[in-house]
């Protein structure tokens, strides 16, 4: 008996908590429904208006929320694609006669005034990391392009929506210069922000992705074999190959008379410590530029979407605004 009286009273309280979440569950819609009843005509009409647009921003806030989320992943299997790659390039950039080349190509360049050690790193760093980079930029830019359309589209959609139904119900804005300036702004999301927006996520990270990952590269090796470019400048005349400069670099002659001058001038071991520290100093750096690079390029798209979302809300705000101000904004033509 005592069994039977406890699940009683367990299903009474099950169903009164039921009957609590059902009518808490309708405040809202009914409040709604009360607002529509109790007012005028043109009142009325405001108050569904209102309604529409808080709908349209929960979208649109809700698809920005998405959009940041996803574009987490967008283009990361090509950053990683260029971090695979950053091994095998490190290697070769940084063996013994690899390395040998560098230091005659800096030191020349110091003297001449000159880029091609830059233009000797470029092809290699081009296919093996760049390449991935822009791959992914350019899914990262992707996705952005197209959420800053289906953003337009949406918007678009509510505007002409939301101009049918105040035409269907003969109300206007008194300013219809306002009111036309509402309506047609979609035109200006498109041309202030969809376009803009991907110029700006590329010059707000701070240059071409190629210039700054060349740039990083070769401050990285100029850092690391300093002591002997510094070395091998101030032996150009002392070594008799001055008039190399001039022209094309002879690297095995150049090297060749380097070391036939002295061992204080020019010596196997310091490339080879320069082989030891180089490596894991110049991977360390390429794969923080990399990374750096695509959390920037991804924090710039969320940005920019953000801008574009926040501009139609800020739209939709100030034109409620002129609707809800006073009953003298607003004129209803059936009066």
């Amino acid at each position: 008996m005592e069994k039977i009286i406890f699940w009683l009273s367990i299903l009474i309280l099950g169903i009164c908590l039921c009957i609590d979440i059902y009518f808490k569950s309708g405040i809202a819609e009914n409040t709604f429904i009360n607002e529509l009843n109790h007012n005028t005509n043109d009142e009325k009409i405001r108050i569904i208006i209102t309604q529409y647009a808080k709908d349209h921003e929960r979208n649109l806030k809700q698809q920005l929320e998405d959009f940041e989320i996803n574009i987490n992943n967008v283009g990361k299997q090509q950053f990683e694609h260029a971090k695979q790659n950053i091994q095998p390039f490190v290697e070769q950039v940084t063996s013994f006669s690899f390395c040998s080349r560098l230091c005659v190509y800096i030191a020349a360049d110091s003297i001449r005034k000159t880029t091609e050690t830059q233009d000797l790193l470029f092809p290699i760093l081009k296919s093996s990391i760049i390449l991935p980079c822009e791959q992914g930029r350019a899914e990262i830019l992707s996705a952005l392009n197209a959420f800053l359309l289906q953003i337009q589209e949406n918007d678009t959609q509510f505007k002409s929506g939301l101009a049918d139904f105040m035409k269907l119900n003969d109300f206007y804005v008194e300013d219809m210069g306002v009111q036309k300036e509402f309506f047609n702004s979609n035109l200006q999301l498109a041309e202030d922000i969809q376009n803009f927006a991907i110029d700006e996520v590329s010059a707000a990270i701070g240059g071409t992705m190629e210039v700054l990952f060349i740039r990083s590269t070769y401050k990285c090796i100029r850092s690391a074999t300093a002591s002997i470019v510094a070395r091998l400048s101030a032996s150009w005349t002392t070594c008799g190959i001055s008039s190399a400069i001039d022209g094309p670099l002879p690297i095995g002659d150049i090297i060749g008379a380097l070391i036939a001058a002295g061992g204080t001038i020019w010596s196997a071991y310091d490339i080879y410590q320069v082989t030891n520290v180089l490596p894991a100093r110049l991977e360390r750096q390429i794969s923080t530029m990399s990374e750096n690079y695509h959390q920037r390029l991804t924090e710039k798209a969320r940005e920019q979407a953000g801008k574009a979302v926040r501009l139609c809300i800020e739209q939709c705000e100030d034109f409620l605004q002129v609707i809800n101000d006073n009953n003298s904004n607003v004129t209803s033509q059936g009066k």
